[in-house]
């Protein structure tokens, strides 16, 4: 698969975040065996009825008690993120968390 993507894109995957966030024993050995890193997510609700809203995603994102340092927050391409996505990062960064680049995490060699 990794190969497909590469050949349409003309990068290869770097990481890998398996469905639903099962990582399996063997999901876990073709990642290493693809030199991916293999991401989960810390927190994420935007998928939850809940909070299918922009104010509701965004008070639940900005005080979740799984808010830290080093948290990887799950969001999707969905109308109510995309909405909220502005408010999310300025108030994160009001709460002084800075946003990371992916590119500055480091994958297997």
């Amino acid at each position: 698969m990794n190969n497909l993507v590469e050949g349409i894109i003309g990068e290869r995957p770097k990481y890998f975040r398996a469905p639903f966030g099962s990582n399996t024993d063997f999901s876990k050995k073709v990642a290493a065996n693809e030199k991916m890193l293999v991401m989960n997510w810390t927190y994420g609700y935007d998928w939850d009825k809940e909070y299918q809203d922009k104010k509701a995603l965004t008070e639940i994102m900005l005080n979740s008690s799984y808010l830290s340092n080093g948290a990887s927050l799950l969001m999707h391409d969905r109308k109510w993120t995309r909405e909220a996505i502005e408010d999310i990062v300025k108030d994160f960064h009001k709460k002084g968390y800075k946003i990371l680049d992916p590119k500055l995490i480091e994958k297997p060699e």
